[in-house]
């Protein structure tokens, strides 16, 4: 009898696979022998489902999308409005040299998008379902009192995605890492600036001499 093999959970397998060995290798020297050899199959059960180095990296960043839904998901369950806000911002870092490479297949993935409709569409959906959490969380902390009820939630979450985004850019283009704490405290000033005086604006993160691993 024929063995099945579960399409879906293969192809998450292999994003695995290929966003360790890209942060590792960096993607544009992760072939397809040695993606095989890592995920220890052939080269043939690969190309079945990806046939370009752009479909790779769109399969890195479909499983670290995956991988951070299933993380907020998590949260969710233990916090609510605010505090599930900062655990998600938090969780989602380059706080350190393999968050930092993670993000960059993300960064990459950015690059792409505007000649490849593929990768264009599985960004833009990641960011309706974070919009979608976060715009969640606003809510809640608004009706737990955390938040004004004059902040719209879905604009309020976009705004932060945006926030956090920057972080990033500025981490990629400077090659300059900040400190762990730096990080935590930009999160922290901009859920101060939702909070509170809506006109205060968050304090840019210092750029320590550490560099991120590019």
């Amino acid at each position: 009898m024929p063995k099945v093999v579960d399409h879906k959970l293969r192809y998450r397998e292999l994003g695995k696979v290929a966003a360790f060995a890209m942060a590792e290798l960096g993607p544009d020297k992760l072939t397809f022998a040695e993606l095989a050899k890592r995920a220890k199959c052939s080269v043939g059960a690969v190309t079945y489902y990806v046939k370009s180095k752009d479909e790779i990296l769109l399969m890195a960043g479909n499983y670290i999308t995956l991988d951070a839904f299933e993380r907020a998901a998590a949260i969710k369950t233990r916090y609510s409005g605010l505090k599930a806000l900062r655990q998600i911002l938090l969780g989602n870092l380059p706080c350190n040299a393999m968050q930092a490479q993670m993000a960059d297949i993300m960064f990459r993935l950015w690059s792409k998008a505007h000649e490849n409709m593929e990768i264009r569409n599985a960004l833009h959906q990641g960011y309706q379902w974070a919009h979608h959490l976060i715009e969640q969380m606003i809510e809640e902390a608004q009706a737990a009192g955390e938040l004004p009820y004059h902040l719209d939630p879905l604009k309020t979450a976009r705004k932060t995605i945006a926030h956090m985004d920057g972080l990033t850019v500025l981490i990629r283009v400077s090659k300059k890492e900040p400190s762990a704490k730096e990080q935590r405290d930009y999160v922290d000033d901009w859920i101060e600036v939702l909070a509170g005086d809506p006109l205060k604006t968050p304090s840019r993160p210092k750029s320590s001499t550490r560099r991120a691993k590019a």
